[in-house]
């Protein structure tokens, strides 16, 4: 007999939904996904722009970027832990970073909307310098002595010479080239490279790349060019008069509180002074009690009204995580955040999935969205998790994985520890193997020794209900 679970679920809490028992059912959600060595697969799903379209292109396997999210809890796990484990698999992700260089030295399989990419050119700066810094951040736990260092300092002198002269002041379909230093002249995508370039200048101990082009490129982010001070959000800058959205604003806060650690910088304090007060504007609470974050500005209202005006049509649920974390981070910068913080645990906590995963976004128009997890939103919440559990260093056997079936308005999801399947009518759309990096298989398709089956039995049948807009 299935146990019934409807979403929201209104008697979860955070202590439960976020506890130990949760991360290591996050974990073995991650590990049914392993491909290979360092390869872990997932959904493409990229909800910000509305894309799934890997699925009609049969691909659930890796992206060089998402394995960069991956290796962060793997890194703080191996540093907590004594088991040799966790260096066994933060080795692996190294190697496939390493092998996903392509000739030109750009990083194939870097595109979270268009995989499989098997070019560096269709991709953009952040999933181009994503891999950097997680190569940079092994390299300096490596000892001097060991071979993986020299072979690193060859991948990074051959990617930072082929990104600067692809990349820079290439601009974007609205704006191209730029007139300014930078690279694509989108904010948040170009922080990332300058962080990572001063990461780059701190363990190799070459500032070189930093001060050529991360510093011009920080004064052009920092400029009112694109720091609106009146609003506290940045310009976007891929089109005209659009603002960052709310969940772009937290890594543009993380980038910016990085870059002034590595190279400290008077401006970016006040800046993320002014961010934070914004940030904490963007919370609010909906018709039915939840602390939900804005998707953003409102930039035309904003503009005619002469204050922020903030866009409420959409609920990005998987976002929390992130905006959770970066609220924890620039809580000094103002009090609210704190609790504000603590408001949208409360939420997330209504959302989460008994085998680890939450909706990738609550969306009326695709209720696909809310019963599955796209590979990056599940890759931000376990690392969420672990933050959420700073002692736990995980047992050698992780839980069983429970076989679910999960509905919303006219469609199933069916997942399980080998495969997943979604269904609408009672009539089956895609399957896949979790394995299999090609391995998803549209109605009407075959795949040649197929394993997938569907199980006789679910230990849950978990209902999503999408909640009006306010």
């Amino acid at each position: 007999m299935s146990t019934v679970i409807n979403y929201p679920r209104k008697e979860q809490t955070p202590a439960e939904a976020f506890g130990r028992e949760m991360l290591s059912m996050a974990t073995a959600n991650l590990f049914s996904w392993r491909q290979g060595p360092g390869d872990f697969g997932g959904l493409q799903l990229h909800a910000c722009w509305n894309a799934d379209s890997s699925l009609t292109r049969k691909y659930h396997g890796s992206s060089v970027s998402r394995t960069a999210w991956i290796y962060e809890g793997v890194r703080e796990l191996m540093h907590r832990s004594s088991s040799p484990r966790w260096r066994y698999i933060a080795d692996q992700l190294i190697a496939q970073i390493l092998w996903q260089q392509s000739p030109d030295g750009g990083f194939f399989h870097a595109s979270a909307e268009a995989e499989p990419t098997y070019t560096s050119t269709l991709s953009c700066p952040i999933h181009q310098m994503l891999p950097v810094g997680t190569l940079l951040l092994h390299y300096e736990e490596t000892g001097p002595d060991e071979p993986i260092r020299s072979e690193i300092e060859h991948v990074l002198e051959k990617h930072l010479k082929w990104f600067h002269n692809h990349w820079w002041k290439i601009g974007n379909a609205w704006k191209k080239p730029l007139p300014f230093p930078g690279w694509c002249g989108v904010t948040n995508q170009d922080l990332v490279a300058i962080a990572n370039l001063g990461l780059y200048g701190k363990i190799v101990g070459d500032w070189g790349p930093f001060q050529e082009y991360g510093l011009p490129a920080l004064d052009t982010y920092l400029s009112p060019r694109y720091f609106h001070e009146d609003t506290g959000f940045f310009e976007r800058g891929d089109n005209p008069d659009f603002t960052e959205r709310c969940i772009y604003m937290c890594i543009i806060s993380k980038m910016l509180a990085r870059i002034n650690d590595l190279h400290p910088d008077k401006r970016i304090s006040q800046t993320l002074e002014r961010v934070a007060h914004a940030m904490g504007d963007a919370v609010y609470v909906d018709a039915n009690g939840m602390h939900q974050l804005a998707v953003g500005l409102d930039d035309a209202k904003t503009r005619s009204h002469g204050k922020a005006v903030w866009s409420k049509e959409k609920i990005q649920i998987s976002d929390y995580p992130e905006a959770i974390m970066t609220f924890h981070m620039l809580g000094h910068y103002d009090e609210r955040l704190k609790s504000l913080g603590d408001g949208l645990e409360q939420t997330l906590a209504q959302y989460v999935f008994m085998d680890g995963t939450l909706p990738t976004t609550l969306d009326a128009n695709r209720p696909m969205f809310a019963i599955t997890t796209g590979s990056y939103s599940f890759s931000v919440f376990w690392d969420f998790l672990l933050w959420k559990n700073p002692d736990e260093t995980l047992a050698e056997d992780l839980p069983a994985l429970p076989a679910i079936r999960r509905r919303c308005q006219d469609l199933e999801y069916f997942t399980f520890r080998d495969g997943w399947s979604l269904e609408q009518n009672g009539h089956e759309v895609f399957h896949g193997t979790k394995r299999i990096t090609h391995g998803i298989v549209p109605a009407g398709e075959t795949l040649a020794n197929d394993p997938f089956q569907v199980p006789d039995k679910f230990v849950f049948e978990e209902v999503v209900e999408i909640p009006d807009n306010p």
